[in-house]
C-alpha cells in the first residue's frame, strides 16, 4: 500500500540544493522549533545549560543575548548568563559557581530577536521548574549499630540522593574504620558507599565507622554521623545467598520492573542482602560488529533488602530486554548463579514507522513535492511503502536503513553532520519549513536503533 501526500505545486530546486525557495520565504520565518529543558518541565538540573533551537539561522553575538532573560516567575532576572550560538542552536549557560534555586519555576524569554535575513521572530518564552530533592539521608546502614557480624563482613552506607563522586574522590577514605583497613567505593546506581576490609577480623572486636564530608549533587553536605557493630571472625558466613524466582514486566510505556522472591541466607538478615537487576538490550539481525555510541547496551540497577515494588528501570530503548538478577551479602559474597528474569519486549511507546516516522517523512521530506516520485532526489521517494524505502541504497551504496545500525544507514548520514555524503543534509536549511528538531532527529535515530526500522 502506498502513502497518499499532498503534494504542492513548487519548484523542487530549494529541496535537492541550496537556494531560496519562494514558498518557503512567504510563509514560513524562522520560528523556535525546541527548547532544553522542555516548556512546563519539572525536576530540572539547577546547574545545566539551557537550549533553544530555530528553524533557520538568527543574528546572533550580542544581538541575541540582548534578546534573551532568565528570571524566577515573577521575581528577578538571573545575571550574568552567557549565550553561545552554534549549528541554529543558542545554549544558555550560567556563570561559573551561579546555580539555580531548588524547586523554583523559572521563565526564559526571547524578545526582539531577528533572523539572518533580517525577518523579526516572534517573541517566544516558556518555564520550567528545577528538581526539589529530599536533603541528603541515610536510606540504612550495614551492619546496624549495635549488631554481630561475622569477621569477613562488608560495610555499606546507603543515601537516598545521589553523592558527589568527584567530592568523594577528594579523600581515600569516607568509612574510617578504627581498627580494620580498607578501601571504600562508590557505586552511583544505589548511591551506596561500601567499605571492603583488606582482611577478616581477628577476634571479636568493636570496629566504629564515621561518615564525615559526603556531598549529594546538589551540593549539600551530609551531617556527619557514626556508629559501632562487633566483628567476630567465629562466626562463618559460609553459604552465598540463594534467589528466588525472578519475573519482569513492562509497567508502563519504556519502563521494566523486576520483581523476585527475597533470598535466602544462612547469616544475613534481609536487609543486608543487595540485590543488582542487568538488564541486556537485544539486537536480532543487527550487523557483527555494529556498535551504536549513542545507546547503552545494558543497565544495571540495585537495592537493598527485599522489595514488593522490585527494581526499576525507566527511560529504556525500545524493543527487546534481557534480564538478569544477581544478590550479594553483607560478606560481598555473590549468589551461585544468575537468576533470569527471561526477555521483555516493550509494547507501549515504541517508535514505529506507520506511527512517527511515515508522518515525518511525508511532512518534512515529501512535503514541498522533493521525494515523490521516480524523478525524487537521490530516486528516494518517501510516499512508497516502509519496505520499499529501508531497502532503498543511498549514493554511497549504504542501504537506507541497516537494522540497528547508525553508521550503515544512510538515511542517518543526511540528517546529522559529521559523515561523507553527497549534497547538503536534508531538509537543506534554505527550506526552513521543514526543518527537523534535535528531538525530531532524535525519534528517527530510535526508530533505527531500536525497532531495526521496523
Amino acid at each position: 500500500m502506498r502513502v497518499s501526500v499532498a503534494v504542492l505545486a513548487v519548484s523542487c530546486a530549494a529541496c535537492s540544493a541550496p537556494g531560496d525557495s519562494p514558498f518557503f520565504e512567504r510563509v514560513s520565518p524562522v520560528v523556535v522549533i525546541d527548547t532544553t529543558p522542555p516548556a512546563s518541565s519539572t525536576g530540572v538540573s539547577n546547574v545545566a545549560d539551557l537550549q533553544i533551537e530555530f528553524s533557520g539561522d538568527v543574528v546572533a553575538g550580542q544581538a541575541l543575548e540582548d534578546a534573551f532573560t532568565l528570571e524566577e516567575a515573577g521575581g528577578p532576572a538571573v545575571p550574568g548568563v552567557s549565550v553561545n550560538y552554534e549549528d541554529r542552536v543558542a545554549t544558555i549557560s550560567l556563570p561559573n559557581g551561579v546555580e539555580l534555586e531548588l524547586g523554583t519555576t523559572y521563565r526564559a524569554e526571547l524578545t526582539g530577536l531577528v533572523d539572518a535575513r533580517g525577518r523579526p521572530l516572534a517573541d517566544f518564552a516558556w518555564e520550567f521548574t528545577t528538581i526539589d530533592p529530599p536533603a541528603p539521608a541515610l536510606v540504612a546502614l550495614l551492619p546496624s549499630p549495635g549488631s554481630t557480624s561475622p569477621g569477613n563482613f562488608v560495610v555499606r552506607a546507603v543515601f537516598n540522593v545521589p553523592l558527589n563522586a568527584a567530592e568523594l574522590g577528594a579523600t581515600p577514605l569516607r568509612l574510617n574504620a578504627g581498627a580494620v583497613g580498607g578501601v571504600t567505593t562508590y557505586d552511583a546506581s544505589s548511591n551506596t558507599l561500601t567499605f571492603h576490609p583488606n582482611a577478616t577480623a581477628d577476634g571479636a572486636i568493636n570496629v566504629t565507622f564515621d561518615l564525615a564530608g559526603v556531598v549529594d549533587i546538589y551540593g549539600r553536605t551530609f551531617v556527619p554521623t557514626g556508629w559501632t557493630f562487633l566483628a567476630d571472625d567465629a562466626i562463618v558466613d559460609a553459604v552465598r545467598p540463594t534467589l528466588g524466582a525472578v519475573t519482569a514486566t513492562e509497567t508502563t510505556s519504556a519502563t521494566i520492573t523486576v520483581t523476585f522472591d527475597p533470598a535466602t541466607d544462612d547469616q544475613w538478615s534481609g536487609s543486608a542482602i543487595r540485590y543488582e537487576a542487568l538488564l541486556t538490550k537485544l539486537k536480532p539481525n543487527a550487523p557483527a560488529g555494529c556498535l551504536d555510541p549513542f545507546e547503552p547496551e545494558t543497565r544495571r540497577q540495585a537495592v537493598y533488602g527485599s522489595t514488593s515494588g522490585g527494581i526499576t528501570f525507566s527511560g529504556l530503548a525500545g524493543g527487546a530486554w534481557s534480564v538478569l538478577l544477581d544478590a550479594e551479602d553483607g560478606s560481598g559474597r555473590r549468589s551461585l548463579a544468575n537468576a533470569g528474569g527471561g526477555t521483555v519486549t516493550f509494547t507501549q511507546g515504541v517508535i514505529t514507522f506507520a506511527t512517527v516516522i511515515e508522518p515525518l517523512l511525508a511532512e518534512r521530506c515529501a512535503f514541498s513535492g522533493c521525494h515523490v516520485g521516480n524523478d525524487a532526489p537521490g530516486f528516494v521517494d518517501y510516499t512508497g511503502t516502509r519496505d520499499e524505502i529501508v531497502a532503498h541504497e543511498g549514493q554511497t551504496g549504504l542501504r537506507l536503513v541497516t537494522p540497528f545500525c547508525l553508521e550503515q544507514s544512510y538515511l542517518w548520514h543526511k540528517l546529522v553532520p559529521g559523515y561523507d555524503i553527497e549534497g547538503p543534509l536534508m531538509p537543506p536549511e534554505s527550506v526552513e519549513a521543514s526543518a527537523l528538531s534535535r528531538r525530531e532527529r532524535e525519534l528517527f535515530r530510535r526508530w533505527i536503533v531500536e525497532q531495526g526500522g521496523n
